[in-house]
């Protein structure tokens, strides 16, 4: 539908069309990708001023893109151009400037679903107006900031006012930490005199102090009668930690066998602050970047391996697993073998001449002859003539 005065001209699509994939059990047949929305006519581009998109959808996801495209001209939601309909509450409500991709005759509109389960767009509204906006002033009146938590979703809350002459439409407004955007909100019209609180969502990196500010029209697409007023005053933020580190444990496996002796425990850690330590069974590893890496004994048998880390507001996190000491050998006449059980190895022995071989038994299982050197012979010698002797004389007493 087109709609259209003397110097504002507009169409509105509805529906609710329905794109999908072919869900998790791949029980549809074919999936449905792409939706259009068509403002057909003529459009004297050179006569509007002034070109301003609206998009509803519904069952948007967060974290699962897709896109959003104005004849062919991929469109962005303040620096996202990749997760439009990204509200966790499942409505998305977006405004685009779009007068620089304005086309003489039939635009378009194409909503992708690129990764998204399932998504409904519902609503698509292009509005042009003659009037170059120009009389309209947009200022940061106030940011309401609550405790921060770094690795948590933490919502700040921003006041803006439009103390121009004009409305102002279709602008973006940003949080800045440590002079860089974490965070955009869109705002689609904020009257002569009026104010409007906008929320901004925000997942710290790391604990800490940060410097935070808000911009209003940080983009500047928007003429207004002052262009140097759209910052709040900077302030420090204070973002508390309680997430513990993540740990994994890369190598080696659980539940694997190695062999006895030194192994080298390694894998990777995560966390919000910057000064973590991790240890492996008490012994402290080396760590550089998000890679850590230590030597510890194992023994032969089960071995439980305990790795901690504890970052420097000592939230500690700890992983552990489970291996099979493997002997291999002393290198001396024994070594393991599968089973548990033990063999003899065969070693040269640098003797005296044998003078005589006992038989020896270790157990049922293994029977050998022990070797002994000529000394022990001769010394059994000694002891039968000594007592030869002692007996005679005992005989003529």
């Amino acid at each position: 539908m087109c709609i259209r005065d003397r110097d504002t001209r507009y169409w509105v699509e509805e529906g609710n069309i329905n794109l999908h994939d072919k869900g998790r059990s791949e029980e549809a047949s074919s999936t449905h990708d792409e939706a259009y929305a068509d403002f057909s006519g003529k459009v004297d581009v050179d006569r509007y001023k002034t070109a301003n998109l609206a998009a509803v959808y519904l069952c948007g996801s967060p974290g699962l893109g897709d896109s959003l495209y104005f004849n062919d001209e991929q469109l962005s939601d303040g620096e996202n151009s990749n997760d439009i309909a990204n509200s966790k509450s499942y409505f998305d409500l977006k405004f685009f400037d779009v007068l620089d991709f304005l086309a003489e005759d039939d635009n378009e509109l194409r909503f992708q679903r690129d990764d998204e389960d399932y998504l409904h767009p519902v609503f698509a509204a292009l509005s042009l107006g003659t009037e170059e906006e120009g009389s309209s002033d947009l200022i940061v009146s106030g940011v309401t900031l609550p405790v921060l938590y770094a690795g948590q979703e933490n919502i700040i809350k921003a006041n803006i006012k439009n103390i121009g002459r004009d409305s102002a439409y279709g602008f973006q407004a940003a949080l800045y930490a440590d002079n860089e955007i974490v965070s955009t909100a869109s705002v689609s019209s904020l009257s002569s005199g009026k104010s409007k609180t906008i929320d901004f969502n925000w997942k710290p990196g790391r604990s800490g102090e940060h410097v935070l500010k808000v911009s209003v029209d940080y983009t500047n697409r928007k003429k207004e009668l002052c262009e140097i007023n759209n910052w709040n005053i900077p302030f420090l933020a204070n973002i508390i930690d309680l997430t513990p580190p993540e740990i994994e444990i890369d190598s080696p496996l659980d539940g694997s066998s190695v062999s006895s002796g030194y192994l080298k425990v390694s894998g990777t850690v995560e966390d919000t602050s910057r000064n973590t330590t991790v240890d492996v069974n008490g012994q402290k590893a080396l760590l550089a970047d998000k890679r850590w890496s230590a030597d510890i004994p194992v023994a032969p048998g089960p071995n439980k391996i305990v790795v901690s880390a504890v970052d420097g507001t000592n939230n500690t996190g700890k992983e552990f697993i489970l291996v099979t000491g493997i002997s291999s050998g002393s290198g001396n006449n024994e070594s393991f073998v599968s089973g548990g059980e033990r063999e003899h190895v065969n070693r040269k022995v640098n003797a005296e001449p044998v003078s005589s071989t006992i038989p020896v038994y270790r157990s049922d299982i293994h029977k050998k002859d022990a070797v002994f050197p000529g000394f022990y012979g001769e010394l059994g010698l000694i002891f039968a003539a000594l007592f030869l002797r002692d007996k005679k004389r005992g005989k003529q007493v």
